[in-house]
């Protein structure tokens, strides 16, 4: 019986090792898939610079887009709420923010939609349009902005 004991002890390792070593090639390859889908996702959160199409005016905001589809922004003035998805060539986000005058009373929003790419794993640029709709819903111009991001996340998705 002992040496059936030391057999079944013996196999028993071999067969512990061998789904370690799988396990481990298995992560490896996890890890190279996750780096290489990385580079494809723009979940995380961004430091971003605004510039205007025929305008000197440049802003600065912060931009979180999450694993869930939904989109934050933050200027240091507004907050904004949006969405992302996907898209053929990289992702499309929307988003809204609201703006108040200086006794608190709301103002106008601006309604954005932009098409972004990532340009690296750490990068992206976005074109598209913010639409500013005064407290009447009367339109008051259309601005046409890039946004060239860096990810700033601890780590990256």
């Amino acid at each position: 019986m002992a040496v059936k004991s030391g057999a079944l002890r013996r196999t028993a390792l071999r067969a512990a090792v061998g789904v370690v070593a799988i396990g481990t090639v298995v992560g490896l390859t996890g890890s190279a898939m996750g780096e290489a889908g990385r580079t494809r996702s723009p979940v995380g959160t961004w430091a971003v610079v605004i510039t205007f199409e025929g305008s000197d005016k440049v802003e600065r905001a912060l931009f979180a887009l999450e694993r869930d589809g939904s989109f934050e922004l933050a200027d240091g003035k507004r907050t904004g709420l949006g969405t992302w998805q996907p898209t053929a060539t990289g992702f499309r986000y929307a988003f809204r923010h609201y703006d108040v005058d200086d006794q608190g009373v709301f103002d106008w929003e601006l309604r954005g939609v932009q098409d972004g790419a990532l340009t690296s794993a750490d990068t992206f640029t976005s074109n598209g349009t913010g639409t500013s709709v005064d407290a009447d819903g009367t339109v008051q111009g259309v601005f046409h902005t890039r946004v060239e991001a860096k990810r700033y996340s601890i780590q990256s998705p």
